[in-house]
C-alpha cells in the first residue's frame, strides 16, 4: 500500500502536468485535440510516479507539493519542446 505523502506528491504531478497541457493549449488557439493532450497526460503520470517513487518524507508539506506540481508542469513543457525540436 503506498503512503498517502507518496499519493499527494502524486497527484500533484499530475495535476502540474495537466494545468501546463491546458495552458498550452489555450495559448495556441487551435482546436482542442484529444491525443496532444493525452500525450500530456502520460508524460504527468510518468513524472507523478518518478516523484512518488523519490519521495522519501513522511509528512507532505506545501512546499513539497508546489515543487511536485511546478515538476509535473515542466515534464510538460520539456517534453513538448523535445518532441517539437525532434519533428523538424
Amino acid at each position: 500500500m503506498p503512503d498517502v505523502g507518496m499519493v499527494w506528491i502524486a497527484l500533484a504531478a499530475l495535476a502540474g502536468a495537466i494545468v501546463s497541457a491546458l495552458m498550452g493549449w489555450l495559448d495556441s488557439k487551435e482546436r482542442f485535440a484529444g491525443r496532444k493532450f493525452l500525450k500530456s497526460v502520460a508524460a504527468g503520470f510518468i513524472a507523478a510516479a518518478g516523484l512518488a517513487l523519490a519521495f522519501n518524507g513522511s509528512v507532505v508539506g506545501t512546499r513539497d507539493l508546489l515543487l511536485a506540481f511546478l515538476s509535473g508542469a515542466g515534464v510538460d513543457a520539456v517534453g513538448n519542446r523535445v518532441m517539437g525540436s525532434l519533428r523538424k
